[in-house]
């Protein structure tokens, strides 16, 4: 292969012997190059203050002025006793905070924020309560920057702004998704086209994503690439050098393959490296002179323009860069609001939603918590559950404990039985108490690090957060230093050495989990009016969600089963009552219906079309009629053939029957449209008959012979909806075999996820997509398959390895309705994933859907499948004020005896009593007792809890692949 290289001086003087003066000119130039690049001297473009005041004294009379619009809300709270700190305390804090900004010249940055952020309010545009530290600083909460009240939550100003460690304050945005733009756009006119723009981002080659390049540049087969990649641990930002330590079956494969080992030593010498280009989802920089006076540019393939340096390239160059991110929840919320308005007549602020809302609560207990902001995965659902959340502050715990570090280190169980009174909450010191009660004493918050230091060792809250970074990074050398000045602290305000030892190795311990306690209260906050709006308009806030996943089958899918779930009615579209996107339909019925532009093959602009002409002249008679009023050339047979199928013209006639006549109504249309523009009329107007063979659809080109030839089967009716909706909506194929089916298996699709990975299951549904294979690397020739199947929740992929295959050959067909037992695969790492800073130290990272990696299928009936039983225990939550329902319960015991156990979990208000009945009462798990145990205690009281086991490790071989 050629080899790229710089050229010493001799071989160049030998390539351009004959122009020595070249040569002589390079060198002279190079000389003269002396490019040195500094900080800008001034970060913040120019605000432009009014006549009469200074910065200083515009940015203390905003402050203030904004201040006192919040007066009245705390007043009221002081009033009803809910005001945890008195409106002197508010004052003081105020004043010191405003002195401390101007101290550390970051008026201009405030004011800036504010402003744009005012902009977005006054335009209607969704702004979240907060994010990140900038929730700690009271100042942003009377600006409106931020909407969560830190003196009510023993948040702190110097964990966002340290006067003791000097950086550039960081408040970063969240925006409706859909509008987002509009506020990027008045920034940019604001401080000038030249001044703003996006950031760059280049994305990296991440270990799986090397050997998956690599392994494509060296033409080798994507499967077998593919299952190498799979081989390297599931860690963030695992390096290849650290993947071969860790994965014996990858340094197997290696040893195995020699195309693999060239693979590798390639992949290890490119890791880390820029891969391509892109636009940052999120960062805007804002500069004080045009960008192009301090920085390259960079024109993307969208025709954007970025900078050439990324995030922190800008904050080496001392430039103002800020987050505006945009956040779908904020769209849903705001949507729903909307809609509660339009169809209720209700005006909800979602800033003074009240927190106590018991059917709010209710809802994150039961764990029924899909599509809520930050709750919706089956972990999380499984430890509300248990935890049973009463409050803000509970939800705010459990969004700071549900990360990996306090998982795997057994934080979150220690925390649930610290509240429910099964381990006992202790204090090493009565300082102690004040500041971790909240929290059963558990350290969680990193505001509770600084706390701890200010009140035991003397700290300043500045020196506290030093204390709290040195720990977040764990740097030896730094935390050797502090921990002398902790304990020599805490000699001098007379805590005994031994307890302040301990204190210092217990915050070291905890710091390494600790959260942003003020992120964490504000996503909270989201999560809770989620919650509430799910909860107490559930109509309008599944409509909502609805159109914010419109374009993500998978998700869209669970919200339409989610609805029917609530007693809602997703109907399929009409070209006489849809609108273009999801709308709310009869109340009465609980009807949802479903968007004319989320049809496959219709768009949005022919959808919007296909309404104003509806709601302009009124509802359309017949399919004629359609092709003929909406003139949009948009309108062709492809469109209109997918709005026959897909059920969305059943009003105007029988689908066959239309299809039938589609052609000649279109052309029909078109030329009386052309003679109408020509001047040209017809004797009988408009009015079109035809003499048509019986065999043909009667007289008018309406489609509406229901009894010819043309009927279509039930079957095809509901395939047609699949393809064109992308799943059953009037009906489903699956139902008239639901309760047969649920005796069979153990687990449905939605349920599968990273908690169960690695363990048995056994789901079941029809088969949907189908591929059989050969493996490259087989020995023997035998065949494998790759399935979709899907339920009545989801879909799932599994995989059928050769000696399953042979065995259930005969069951695999398409749409055939099997039953799989096989082990979970799940949290799987995307390829060449990024992580994302979800919030202040907190990475997350995006997970491929999970898969069954088939042990055993069966067509569903197979007989062998009557023999089969779950090992689960059946689970019923109940009030305690529901003991009167216990006869009715009994009785529904005795109708469905069985072999698995059954747990009330007796709620009495301030704790959780779970009592295991005797064996009398076991029962068999079934739709009918899921039924009448939710009639007498209530919706989503019933749950079924498996005892799963692990599926043994397996060599995976090539043939077996």
């Amino acid at each position: 292969t050629d080899q790229f290289y710089l050229k010493t001086a001799q071989e160049m003087a030998q390539v351009f012997g004959a122009l020595p003066e070249a040569l002589e000119r390079t060198a002279t130039i190079a000389e003269r190059c002396n490019l040195r690049i500094e900080a800008v001297k001034n970060s913040f473009p120019d605000f432009k203050i009014p006549e009469g005041h200074t910065l200083d004294t515009y940015f203390e009379r905003v402050v203030r002025e904004g201040f006192a619009g919040r007066v009245p809300f705390l007043e009221a709270l002081s009033k009803q006793g809910r005001l945890r700190k008195p409106l002197a305390e508010y004052e003081r804090r105020l004043s010191a905070e405003i002195k401390m900004i101007a101290q550390m010249r970051y008026q201009g940055y405030f004011l800036i924020v504010w402003d744009f952020i005012r902009y977005a309010r006054a335009q209607g545009i969704p702004v979240g309560p907060g994010r990140g530290s900038a929730a700690g600083s009271l100042a942003s909460y009377a600006l409106r920057i931020t909407d969560v009240d830190p003196l009510e939550y023993d948040l702190l100003f110097e964990r966002f702004l340290n006067p003791e460690r000097v950086s550039m304050p960081d408040i970063d945005i969240d925006f409706c998704m859909r509008r987002r733009g509009e506020v990027i756009e008045y920034v940019t006119g604001k401080y000038g086209r030249s001044n703003v723009a996006q950031i760059i981002t280049f994305g990296t080659m991440a270990a799986k994503a090397a050997i998956k390049d690599v392994g494509r540049a060296m033409d080798l087969p994507y499967g077998d690439v593919d299952k190498l990649a799979k081989l390297v641990p599931n860690q963030i930002n695992i390096t290849l050098e650290d993947a071969l330590k860790q994965s014996a079956q990858l340094r197997g494969a290696l040893e195995g393959d020699q195309r693999y080992r060239d693979l590798m030593e390639v992949a290890k010498r490119l890791e880390g490296m820029a891969r391509h280009a892109s636009t940052h989802a999120a960062g805007v920089v804002i500069s004080p002179v045009p960008l192009t006076d301090l920085l390259p540019v960079y024109k993307t393939n969208r025709d954007e323009i970025t900078t050439q340096y990324d995030m922190k390239g800008l904050e080496r160059l001392g430039l103002l860069k800020m987050d505006f991110l945009g956040l779908t929840t904020l769209t849903v919320l705001s949507d729903t609001v909307r809609l509660v308005a339009a169809n209720r007549g209700v005006q909800l602020e979602l800033d003074t939603l009240p927190l106590d809302d018991a059917a709010s609560y209710q809802l994150f207990a039961r764990g029924d918590t899909t599509a809520i902001f930050q709750f919706e995965s089956h972990g999380m659902r499984d430890i509300l559950r248990r935890y049973q959340p009463t409050r803000l502050e509970d939800l705010t715990a459990l969004n700071a404990l549900y990360r990996p570090g306090p998982i795997q280190g057994g934080m979150v169980d220690d925390f649930i039985n610290r509240k429910h009174g099964k381990k006992k909450v202790t204090y090493d010191l009565p300082e102690l108490r004040e500041i971790l009660e909240e929290t059963y004493g558990v350290i969680l918050y990193q505001e509770q690090v600084m706390q701890i230091a200010n009140r035991l060792a003397g700290f300043s809250l500045g020196e506290a957060d030093i204390l709290r970074r040195a720990m977040g990074k764990k740097d030896r050398e730094e935390m050797a230093a502090q921990r002398d000045k902790f304990l020599n602290g805490c000699a001098a305000h007379k805590v005994p050495a031994k307890k302040a030892e301990r204190i210092f190795d217990l915050i070291t311990e905890f710091a390494g989990y600790g959260f942003n306690g003020g992120h964490s209260i504000s996503y909270g906050l989201i999560a809770y009016q989620t919650a509430y709006l799910k909860a107490n308009y559930p109509r309008e806030y599944m409509c909502a969600l609805l159109n914010s996943r419109a374009d993500n089958f998978d998700k869209l899918k669970q919200s339409i089963l989610d609805s029917h779930a609530r007693g809602l009615v997703v109907r399929p579209p009409d070209v006489n009552r849809s609108a273009s996107d999801f709308s709310l339909g009869d109340e009465a019925q609980g009807e949802i219906l479903y968007g004319l532009r989320h049809i496959k093959n219709v768009g949005e602009r022919v959808a919007a079309e296909i309404v104003a002409e509806r709601e302009s002249a009124g509802p359309f008679t017949s399919l004629f009629d359609l092709c003929l009023r909406v003139a949009s050339r948009d309108l062709n047979r492809r469109v209109v053939e997918a709005l026959i199928r897909s059920g969305a013209c059943d009003s105007l006639g029988e689908r066959g029957a239309m299809l039938a006549v589609l052609d000649r109504a279109l052309d029909r249309a078109a030329t009386i449209r052309r003679e109408r523009e020509s001047g040209q009329t017809s004797l009988f107007g408009d009015i079109v008959v035809l003499i048509e063979p019986v065999s043909q659809p009667a007289d008018e080109l309406d489609g509406r012979d229901v009894n010819g030839p043309f009927a279509i089967a039930a079957d095809e009716r509901l395939s047609w909806e699949r393809e064109f909706l992308g799943m059953y909506l009037s009906d489903h194929p699956l139902r008239r075999i639901a309760g047969e089916l649920q005796q069979r298996v153990d687990t449905t699709i939605n349920e599968l996820g990273a908690h169960l990975d690695g363990l048995i299951v056994q789901v079941g549904g029809a088969i949907r997509d189908m591929r059989t294979f050969v493996p490259r690397r087989s020995t023997t020739g035998q065949r494998m398959a790759a399935l979709q199947i899907e339920d009545l929740t989801g879909s799932v992929e599994v995989v059928v390895f050769a000696r399953v295959f042979e065995e259930c050959v005969a069951a695999l067909r398409p749409d055939a309705v099997i039953v799989v037992r096989g082990k979970v695969e799940a949290g799987r790492t995307t390829s060449g994933a990024t992580t994302t800073l979800v919030g202040e130290d907190e990475d997350r990272v995006d997970l491929e859907p999970p898969q069954i990696l088939a042990e055993a299928v069966y067509a569903y009936d197979d007989p062998r499948l009557a023999t089969w039983r779950r090992d689960s225990t059946v689970h019923i939550s109940v009030n305690a004020s529901q003991i009167g329902t216990l006869g009715g319960l009994r009785h529904a015991f005795e109708e469905h005896r069985g072999d698995c156990p059954v747990v009330l979990h007796v709620d009495s208000g301030t704790s959780v009593d779970e009592i295991t009945l005797a064996v009398d009462f076991a029962v068999e798990p079934c739709p009918a007792l899921e039924r009448a145990v939710e009639y007498l205690v209530g919706d989503s009281a019933y749950r079924v809890e498996m005892r799963r086991v692990r599926a043994p490790e397996r060599e995976r071989t090539g043939a077996r692949r």
